[in-house]
């Protein structure tokens, strides 16, 4: 009888921490390793200077 109190409490202990898990966001992403942020600057970031509005008028402009 002894051993099988033993046996439910080990059990109990088991399964109590192993439900413990690290914290996670609603997204489901680990607290500690956030998923980068889409407002950071990428390394091949787009460019977006050059107007073709622009170029067109210009060109218009030369004839």
């Amino acid at each position: 009888m002894k051993h099988t109190y033993l046996l439910i409490a080990c059990a109990a202990l088991v399964l109590g921490l192993s439900a413990c898990e690290e914290k996670k966001s609603l997204d489901g992403h680990s607290m500690e390793k956030p998923p980068p942020s889409a407002f950071m600057e990428r390394d091949s970031v787009p460019v977006f200077d050059d107007d073709p509005v622009e170029e067109e008028s210009a060109g218009e402009e030369q004839n």
